[in-house]
Order: C-alpha cells, then structure tokens, then sequence
C-alpha cells in the first residue's frame, strides 16, 4: 500500500488530479480485503464473493471519515451518519463512478417519501463545503437539495493519512498479496521492482 501512497504524492505534487484521484481510490479497496475479509456475498451461481462495497464502505468509515466530520446538526438524517458530510458508500459511488463512468455523478442518499436533489462536486484550489436547501410546502418538507463540495487534493491526502495509519497496525505480511511488480527491462539483468 505504500508504493500507492508515494504515487498519490508525486500526482499530487505534480498536480496530476485525476491520477492522484484513481490511486486515492483503489485504496479502500485494498484496505477493505485486507481488514475486513469476513464482508462475503453470494454470487449468481451461490459461490461466496467479497462484499467489495462492505469492505471498501467500512475501511473508508474506520480511517478516513472520522476527517469530514460536519457541523453539529448542520444535516439531518438524510445522510447515514448526521456528522459526516462525506461517507464510506459515497466514496464507493465515487470510485465506481470515476472508475468505471469517468465521471462523479455519485448516488443520491436518503428518504425515499422526499424528492432529493444531490449536487456533489469535486474542487480544487478551493475548500470543501457541504449544505442543504428545503423546500416545504404547509410545514411539509417536499423537496431536499443537499450540496457536497469534496477538495480533490484533500480526499486524496485524508486517505493517504488514513492508510498510514492503517499500516502502522497492519503486519507486513498482510501487504504480499497487494503489491503491484513490475519488471524493469532497461536494466540488465531485468529487475522486479515494487511499483
């Protein structure tokens, strides 16, 4: 996971957000096979599967979420968790989104009785916001936009923190299945090298 989070920094610093972006989002994944293998599904021929948005929606909501901590009471319940503006299944809409579409037209979270409008936007060189607009029609909430502006650049780097703290508890040995070699062919001999 290491050589994923030196990645994430050299993108970072060389302003490369979309790269930095994709790697960002891969973790969780690795994180979520590693610390919670328990997570199965079955699948269409009854063979158990990884519950890959189980396991990437608890690692995000353990290492990284406690950082988009909201205003006391500033949301309702419309969101998992009132205090968390931005959380572990919104970041799995966003990595299979980005991932999949190209693009970070996350799901809408919430009642289903209530029409809600859900902006999320992904920034940089600007901060993070969050917020929401009802519309009420005699003292009934009919419409709800809630809006979630996420800094690209501080996404990548909470999960960056997150996984360093996640492989300072983590034996080493966990990580041999989830390092990425590739073989350098412009040294002689050819090298393996850990990238």
């Amino acid at each position: 996971m290491k050589q994923y989070i030196e990645e994430i920094k050299k993108s970072l610093k060389q302003k490369c957000y979309i790269s930095a972006l994709a790697l960002a989002l891969v973790i969780p994944d690795i994180g979520g096979a590693i610390e919670f293998p328990e997570y199965k599904r079955k699948g269409k021929k009854g063979r158990e599967l990884r519950n890959i948005k189980a396991q990437y929606s608890a690692w995000f909501e353990k290492w990284v979420q406690p950082f988009y901590r909201a205003l006391e009471g500033s949301l309702d319940n419309n969101l998992k968790d009132r205090n968390n503006y931005f959380t572990g299944e919104m970041c799995y809409s966003l990595r299979c989104k980005f991932l999949h579409e190209g693009n970070a037209k996350i799901e809408p979270y919430g009642e289903k009785n209530i029409k809600l409008e859900y902006v999320f936007e992904l920034s940089i060189n600007g901060g993070e916001c969050y917020g929401e607009i009802s519309e009420e029609c005699n003292n009934v909430v009919k419409k709800i936009q809630y809006i979630v502006r996420v800094n690209v650049e501080e996404l990548c780097e909470k999960i960056c923190k997150g996984a360093e703290e996640f492989c300072k508890e983590r034996k080493q040995d966990e990580f041999e299945n989830h390092v990425l070699k590739i073989i350098d062919f412009s040294v002689s001999p050819p090298k393996i090298a850990p990238f």
